[in-house]
């Protein structure tokens, strides 16, 4: 992965996810899957909340999947949406036990927090996010977009 397109957003409060959940889909409007990369408490998966929130999913469903690696979230009654945190994985091997093949090479939404011990078979159509916090608690979110 070596050419890409990059775009820079910045999200000043909580208030303000929403907006730029809606942004995201104005300026990909094709893309339905994420890997989200930031410390721990940055907004990985405030992003995936307030984006499952926006797509219908009720919020009460959503957490992190940290201990499971994987939650699945139903719209319309049919799974519509992968949720993964890799954070506890060690490496590309072990998260073949986990099937990661299968969230990967759909057409789902998917989301992956902690995504880097899988780099190497992530498909290009994969938004790659970086959330970083600045000193005054916004984020500043920098987007590689790899399909040109």
């Amino acid at each position: 992965m070596s050419e890409y397109i990059e775009k820079s957003y910045n999200v000043a409060v909580i208030g303000d996810w929403l907006a730029f959940v809606n942004q995201i889909k104005l300026d990909f409007p094709m893309r339905k899957q994420f890997c989200l990369v930031g410390e721990l408490g940055a907004g990985k998966t405030t992003f995936t909340k307030v984006f499952c929130e926006s797509l219908g999913i009720d919020p009460k469903e959503i957490t992190s999947p940290t201990f499971g690696f994987v939650k699945e979230y139903a719209i319309a009654n049919k799974i519509g949406v992968y949720h993964l945190d890799l954070y506890r994985l060690s490496d590309l091997e072990e998260a073949m036990t986990i099937d990661i093949d299968r969230y990967l090479y759909n057409n789902l939404y998917c989301f992956i927090e902690w995504p880097q011990v899988i780099y190497d078979i992530i498909p290009l159509d994969f938004l790659h996010m970086k959330i970083e916090v600045n000193e005054d608690g916004s984020r500043q979110i920098i987007i590689r977009d790899f399909k040109l």
